[in-house]
């Protein structure tokens, strides 16, 4: 099973107030315990729209759900992939079982994989 290390990230909204950048890095593993297996460390400085739902499916599954997963989901995809060490796909596996992690609902994180896979092919392809 995976984890998050610490609380939710510490940053600050821009003046645009959706976007959010992270004043101290982010560290996700891949595996159950610190320090063992593999790690996703999203730098202090990233920025982050966290999920990008449509704004009418926004009032069925609002985009603070699952936060930290957003920002290791939207990391993977602008550096696509950690610069190819994942898939697309693998992407968008890390990122519901990083929802799992953090306790989101079964359904709300298959609507919002399935959201991925359907719509996160135009983000991918952009920062190729």
């Amino acid at each position: 099973m995976s984890k998050f290390t610490g609380q939710d990230p510490l940053g600050r909204y821009l003046d645009n107030g959706v976007d959010f950048v992270l004043c101290e890095p982010m560290e996700y593993f891949l595996s159950q315990k610190e320090g063992v297996g593999e790690s996703i460390i999203v730098p202090a400085g990233f920025i982050t729209d966290f999920a990008s739902i449509p704004r009418i499916i926004q009032l069925i599954l609002p985009n603070s759900i699952g936060r930290r997963a957003a920002i290791v989901h939207d990391y993977l995809y602008r550096t696509n992939g950690l610069r190819g060490k994942f898939t697309r796909q693998q992407s968008d596996q890390i990122f519901l079982g990083a929802l799992e992690v953090l306790g989101v609902r079964y359904t709300r994180r298959i609507c919002l994989y399935i959201g991925v896979r359907i719509g996160g092919w135009l983000p991918w392809s952009k920062h190729k």
